[in-house]
C-alpha cells in the first residue's frame, strides 16, 4: 500500500523519476498514483530524501 505524508514532501519529483512505470504525478505537497499503472514496486519510496513516500503492507 501506497503512504504519502504531505507534511514532508517537498514536491522535488525524486519519485517520479524513479518511478518505472510513470504512475506518479507530483505537485508541492501532493502525489498522485494513478493506481492502474503502479506496481507497488517500492522504487518511489526508495528514491524519496524526506521519507515523505513509504510502502506498507496491506490491511485486512
Amino acid at each position: 500500500m501506497f503512504v504519502h505524508d504531505a507534511s514532508e514532501c517537498e514536491g522535488c519529483g525524486e519519485c517520479m523519476r524513479a518511478c518505472p512505470t510513470g504512475a506518479l504525478l507530483v505537485s508541492i505537497g501532493y502525489v498522485e498514483v494513478d493506481a492502474s499503472k503502479c506496481r507497488a514496486c517500492g522504487a518511489c519510496a526508495q528514491a524519496c530524501p524526506t521519507g515523505a513516500l513509504r510502502m506498507e503492507p496491506k490491511r485486512g
